[in-house]
Parts: structure tokens; C-alpha cells; sequence
């Protein structure tokens, strides 16, 4: 009766609420918003936003200002709009929910907090009290073996963590012990192209040298080679790249280490077998070592066996530094037991490169650049630029929405589509054949391996080309390209809260003016995609600096114009029964140029097929059939790595001629 009377009363008091309360007050709370209008979480947490009081046909974008901070997904068929984000890295940032429904529009805006903690236990809230993990290593010593807990012995082993007694009461046995802790990947060389040669006696890259065709690759991976591939002692080197190449007889090495004093005893050591399994390891140390601002730089070749492009040799890297050595593959392979501290603990292994292949890494070999690597001068800028009539205006934008597309293309023009012999003239009196695509990929996440979707093909220019030509205030770029099914226009991603440009016929150019070669996207590095269907564009800028990973700057201008190719030979704006497209850009330089001067670059085409999906409205249960666009592959012209997207040092390079 007591809880009866008790329910009553409640009852009662709610209903007076209501009788009294103020006519607007049930409207405003029909009002959407989200769960949270600010929240905190760790590097590697989660939070759930949900958007309250919406209306059920609601559509709910999402959006945030800092990708490379906190990334937001949207969940699919959730009751209540709902997306779930991530703390990427420290830092805040912004998460926008574009709500709509009907003419009502109204940005929801959640602020994002994430700091530098690591999440424990599925992502738990900053502030909270996180219970410790399972296995936890009281020493902080990483172990790759236990991805679920990577600061521990392996879970699997040893699920219950080391007891508080002088040694476990049930003896644990460590994991099987790893050929290479901790996995720090492969690395690439590239073939010596006919024409080019190395000296590895001067210890550095010399004018004109082949390695003028390589990247620098980061030997300190998240700074795990110094943790874990140290031996012998202390050592003062802060980091490492190295560029790698092969021809038929040798692998070659340079190195650029960065220490405070390059001195006595610094060198590097580069060993090499056929595979894991080879009994024979090829070793070789540097002769020389040039001082440098940073540090200093050496170079090695060590013989190899007659490899052929896409196959592999076993590697290390060893960088000498006293008595103490800096391997990048050989790393601490043993794990122990301290039955003093009552924890397990990665320690030190002797150094086996020399003699276990096993512990080597793999350098995948990439085929040599023998592209044209000269831009070629043009006197018709004036002519060029008459015709092209370019001129600020909202750029085409998937999304529609103008407002945004401006703010984050400001360089952003549009131009008519200029005559190619512009272009194609200049490479004619060079007696230099156009640019073709050499490498062409099958993207595992959004691939098809089936040929027979391939529009184009690699090394072909029947299939695809492309030319650059400059003035001296100018770079002007041309894509041809023969496919004849041009996939539809890109749509939209709700797993990702993106428009998937890259997953429609389309063009990308990466440019490095300055041809600093950066390793991600700090300095004046662009990559441009322009759209076959509709001309859609974007851009990727400076990822760090910049308020979003989009934006033209630093570049006043980059305009853009798409055209399409017919059977009779003609090219006009008309799609219709086209049998390829091209693509026009001009790039306004930041300053001046000359001959001489190189610049970074590559091309890239995305190249996409028309499929048929199958949709439901779910209100109506009316089923349509829509073309829509899937990826079939990717070419490069330059990049043999298909990372252009996030390291410019990928990059091939022009000098202007």
C-alpha cells in the first residue's frame, strides 16, 4: 500500500506539471539536440553522440573540423540519428551534426576534448578510474603480441597478469618468442633506371645521382626501433630515413641519420639475404660518413641476387654508433620473467642479423622511374590564360552545399576547356613522349580484382596519358584518358560521413612547389581531384596546420575544367555516348620559376565502373534500381607505393626545362 500510495502521489504531482506549464515549453523541448554539446575522451576512446527530439524522415550529416583529431562515423539503421567518435590524437575538435527535415535546417555542434591518455578497457572517459588490464606489464614494456593489451605479456599465455607474490603462483610460460618485436613493417626500393648510376664512395647524394628517383623512408616507426632495437648502451640519435635501391648485383642504402655530433664509430651496416629462410647473409658498412646540419649521412651496397620488379629481398639496417648499434628489423626478441619485481619484461637478445635471416625484414622492389621527368616551357601563357577566361565561382560541389565549398576552397576556379595542342605542341617539339601511367593498383578496401571492370590500363597511352607544361608564373596540367564507361557522379559514404570522390572516375594531381619532400602533408603539398561526371572537386592540404585536412591554400588559384572525347574525334562538354574525358588544370605558383628549378608531382586516375544497386524505400517498400559507381582500380604515374595520398615524399619530380 505504501508503494502504491507513494506511486499516486508522484502521479499527481506529475500531472499539476503539466496542467501549469507554459504553452511553448512542450515545443521547446521537441527542439533537437544532441546527447552531448561537449565531452572529454582519450586518444584511442569512443563516444556515442545521439541527436534527441528529432523528427523520424530527419537526415543527419556528420561532420568533424579535425579529422586527424577525433573522427566521427555515423551508425546505420539506429533508432535516433547516431554517430560514434573517436579521439584520434590530442587535441579538440569540433563535431557537427547537419540536421534536417522538411525546411527546418540546423547545425548541432558537440565540443571534443582528446587527450593524450591512452583508453583502457574499450575507450573509458578521461577523469575516470580505469581498472587495471589484465596482464598488464607493471613495467610499461611493450608487446605486440597482445593487440588487445599492447603494454602486457601476452593474454593468451598469461590471461591473469603476474600474482602480487614472489612469482607466480601457476608458473606462466611467455608467448612463443617473435622472429621481429616489434613489426615495424617493409620498406620499398626502386630499380636504378637505365641512364642512371650510384656512387656509394662519396657517402651521399650526389647531383644527378639515381637516387634522385627515391624516397626517404622514417626509420624510427613511432620511435620503436630506439626502444626496442638498441644494443649495447645509450645512444643519442633522435632519427632516420633511408632511401633504398636495386638494380641486377647490388642493393644500395643511404641513410640520413639525425644526431647531435657525428663522430668516431658512427656507420651503417646494411644486411641482405634471398629470404627468411637463407643460410648465406650478405653484409656491408659504410666507408665514409658525411657530417651534416642534423647529423650525418652514409651510403652501402651489399650484393643481392638477380631479383625481378615485385619480388623481395630480406633486409636489415643497422646504424653503428660506438658500441652501441640502432637495428630497424632486429629488435628484442625475448621475453623473461623477473621473479624479484614479479613481472614479465621484453630485454635485450644478442644481435643475430648476421647470422638468422629469419629476423630480417622485407623491401619489396619496385620497378625503376623511367618516366619523362622534365616540365617543358611554354610561351603561350597569355594565349593560355585568354582562353581558359578563368574565374572565381562556387565550385562544383558533391554535397551542394556552396557555402562550405567556398570556405574551404578559396583558390578554387572554374576555366573553359582550352585547345590540348596547347600542350601537346610543346612535348612534340621536345621529341619527349607524354607522361603514361606505370603502376596500377587494386585497392584492398574498395577494389575488384576482376579485369574485366578495368577501363584502363597501366603503360598504355592508347589508355591514358598525360602532359605538364609551365611558364614562369603557371603550371598547367593535362589528363587524357580513353575509357568508355564514365561511372557515375560520387555519393555519399554514411559509414564515413564523406562523399566518396575517390570511388568515381576521376583525376588527382599531388604538387610539391617547393619539392621539399615531407613526409606528410605539412608544407605547400596539395593533392587536387577533379571529377569526371560532374567535375566535382577537392583538395587536401596541410593536414597539421590547417583547421581542416581540405583547403587550396597555399595556392591563390587552381583551376579546373573537364571535357569529353567521342568517336568521331571531337571533345566537347557533352557526356553523352562519350568514349573518354580529359581533364584541364592551371596552378597560380607561389612565386616565379626558371629553368632549372624542381618541383614534386604525380597523377593519379581513379578509375571507376558502373554498377546497378538494388534500394528499398522503407516507408513506401517501393524497390528502384540506380546506376551508381564502383572502384575498379587506381594508376599512378610516379608513386610505385600508392601512398601519394598521405606522404609526399612519394612524390615524383619535374624540372622545368
Amino acid at each position: 500500500m505504501r508503494a502504491l500510495r507513494k506511486g499516486i502521489a508522484i502521479a499527481l504531482c506529475a500531472a499539476m506539471v503539466i496542467t501549469v506549464a507554459p504553452a511553448g515549453s512542450a515545443d521547446a523541448a521537441k527542439k533537437p539536440k544532441l546527447n552531448k554539446p561537449k565531452t572529454t575522451i582519450a586518444v584511442g576512446g569512443k563516444v556515442k553522440l545521439t541527436v534527441k527530439n528529432g523528427a523520424k524522415k530527419a537526415k543527419v550529416t556528420w561532420k568533424s573540423s579535425k579529422k586527424a583529431v577525433a573522427k566521427v562515423v555515423a551508425k546505420k539503421k539506429a533508432k535516433k540519428p547516431t554517430a560514434t567518435v573517436t579521439g584520434k590524437k590530442e587535441g579538440k575538435a569540433k563535431i557537427t551534426a547537419t540536421y534536417k527535415a522538411g525546411k527546418t535546417k540546423k547545425k548541432l555542434v558537440c565540443k571534443v576534448t582528446v587527450s593524450n591518455e591512452k583508453a583502457n578497457n574499450g575507450g573509458q572517459q578521461t577523469g575516470q578510474t580505469v581498472a587495471p588490464t589484465q596482464g598488464t606489464n607493471s613495467n610499461g614494456q611493450n608487446n605486440p603480441n597482445n593487440p588487445d593489451n599492447p603494454n602486457g605479456p601476452d593474454a593468451s599465455d598469461n590471461p591473469a597478469g603476474p600474482t602480487p607474490t614472489k612469482g607466480p603462483t601457476a608458473t606462466p610460460k611467455p608467448s612463443p618468442t617473435p622472429s621481429n618485436v616489434p613489426k615495424n613493417g617493409s620498406l620499398t626500393a626502386t630499380k636504378v633506371a637505365d641512364g642512371t648510376a650510384i656512387d656509394v664512395t662519396d657517402g651521399t647524394q650526389a647531383a644527378g645521382e639515381a637516387w634522385e628517383d627515391a624516397f626517404p623512408q622514417d626509420l624510427i616507426t613511432d620511435k620503436k626501433t630506439l626502444e626496442y632495437g638498441v644494443r649495447g648502451g645509450e645512444t643519442t640519435i633522435t632519427g632516420a630515413t633511408v632511401k633504398l635501391m636495386w638494380d641486377d648485383a647490388n642493393l644500395y642504402a643511404l641513410v640520413n641519420v639525425t644526431k647531435p655530433n657525428a663522430g668516431d664509430g658512427d656507420s651503417v651496416t646494411v644486411y641482405a639475404a634471398d629470404d627468411a629462410k637463407a643460410t648465406d647473409i650478405k653484409k656491408a658498412t659504410s666507408d665514409k660518413v658525411v657530417t651534416t646540419d642534423t647529423g650525418y649521412t652514409a651510403e652501402v651496397s651489399v650484393p643481392i641476387s638477380a631479383k625481378e620488379v615485385g619480388g623481395s629481398v630480406a633486409v636489415d639496417i643497422q646504424i653503428n654508433e660506438g658500441n652501441t648499434t640502432v637495428n630497424y628489423f632486429d629488435t628484442w626478441t625475448e621475453m623473461k620473467y623477473d621473479a624479484d619485481k614479479d613481472e614479465w619484461s621484453l630485454v635485450q637478445s644478442e644481435l643475430s642479423a648476421d647470422k638468422d635471416a629469419s629476423v630480417l625484414g622485407a623491401v619489396e622492389l619496385l620497378a625503376a622511374m623511367e618516366q619523362p621527368t622534365t616540365a617543358y616551357h611554354t610561351d603561350e601563357e597569355e594565349a593560355i590564360l585568354a582562353a581558359a577566361a578563368v574565374k572565381k565561382a562556387d565550385p562544383v560541389y558533391a554535397d551542394s552545399d556552396t557555402e562550405q565549398a567556398n570556405e574551404l576552397y578559396p583558390g578554387a576556379h572554374t576555366m573553359n576547356f582550352v585547345d590540348p595542342t596547347y600542350w601537346t605542341k610543346v612535348y612534340e617539339d621536345a621529341q619527349s613522349p607524354s607522361i603514361v601511367f606505370t603502376k596500377q593498383n587494386v585497392p584492398e578496401y574498395m577494389g575488384n580484382a576482376d579485369e574485366s571492370t578495368w577501363g584502363l590500363q597501366a603503360n598504355n597511352r592508347e589508355s591514358a596519358q598525360a602532359y605538364t607544361i609551365w611558364s614562369e608564373n603557371y603550371l598547367y596540367v593535362l589528363y587524357d584518358i580513353t575509357d568508355k564507361d564514365i561511372s557515375p557522379a560520387a555519393i555519399y559514404d554514411s559509414a564515413t560521413s564523406q562523399w566518396a570522390h575517390f570511388a568515381t572516375d576521376s583525376v588527382e594531381f599531388f604538387f610539391d612547389e617547393d619539392y621539399a619532400m615531407n613526409e606528410t602533408y605539412v608544407g605547400d603539398e596539395v593533392q587536387i581531384r577533379v571529377d569526371a561526371a560532374n567535375s566535382a572537386f577537392t583538395c587536401k592540404n596541410d593536414a597539421e596546420g590547417a583547421e581542416s585536412t581540405e583547403g587550396t591554400a597555399p595556392y591563390d588559384m587552381i583551376a579546373y575544367a573537364v571535357n569529353y572525347k567521342h568517336a568521331d574525334g571531337t571533345v566537347s562538354d557533352d557526356i553523352t555516348d562519350a568514349t573518354g574525358y580529359m581533364v584541364e588544370m592551371i596552378i597560380k605558383l607561389k612565386g616565379p620559376h626558371k629553368v632549372g628549378d624542381t618541383m614534386g608531382m604525380d597523377l593519379q586516375i581513379n578509375d571507376c565502373y558502373t554498377t546497378e544497386v538494388e534500394t528499398t524505400d522503407t516507408e513506401s517498400g517501393e524497390t528502384t534500381v540506380e546506376p551508381q559507381p564502383a572502384r575498379a582500380t587506381t594508376l599512378t604515374a610516379y608513386d610505385q607505393t600508392n601512398n601519394a595520398y598521405q606522404y609526399p615524399n612519394c612524390f615524383g619530380r619535374i624540372k622545368l626545362q
